[in-house]
């Protein structure tokens, strides 16, 4: 399919033909729901069963579909750890990491946590704050990490006159 971050977890126990029952996961795009994707031309869904196998399963195969709570909650750190934690770290790189591996590191951060990717999901109020503030965060760790150009640098080490 796509990327892992462009895949929503939804969490289904599905009823088989022949009577068994799986619990796990139904694999979606970002901004999928269960309805569309069983109500769409596709004959298969992509599933993830509880052992994280993915797999694909027919759609005739399928008797009856439930969805589930998630059964794990979504821990988010609080403002004050997220706030001590260094721009290396909030990149996830290392400290001796290249201009390329910086450049590289924010652009991935900085698409996963993209207003413009949650824009069709109804979310609860806390993760859109969440998501808001991290973005902003990864865009200040750039800010600080990033290379300076050539021009800027001219005028920090130019002397007053």
């Amino acid at each position: 399919m796509n990327d892992e971050n462009d895949r929503l977890r939804l969490p289904i126990t599905i009823l088989m033909n022949d009577g068994r029952e799986r619990a796990g996961d139904l694999i979606v795009n970002l901004g999928g729901t269960l309805e569309r994707t069983l109500n769409s031309d596709a004959k298969f869904i992509l599933f993830s069963g509880v052992d994280q196998v993915e797999m694909l399963i027919s759609k005739s195969a399928i008797t009856e579909v439930q969805q589930r709570k998630a059964t794990k909650p979504v821990a988010l750190p609080d403002g004050e750890k997220a706030n001590q934690s260094s721009p290396y770290a909030l990149l996830g790189i290392p400290n001796t990491a290249t201009d390329a591996e910086i450049r590289e590191a924010y652009l991935l951060k900085a698409k996963a946590y993209h207003a413009d990717r949650f824009a069709n999901i109804d979310m609860p109020k806390e993760v859109q704050d969440y998501t808001n503030s991290m973005s902003r965060r990864i865009n200040e760790a750039y800010a600080l990490l990033a290379p300076k150009k050539d021009d800027e640098q001219d005028i920090i080490n130019r002397p007053a006159a």
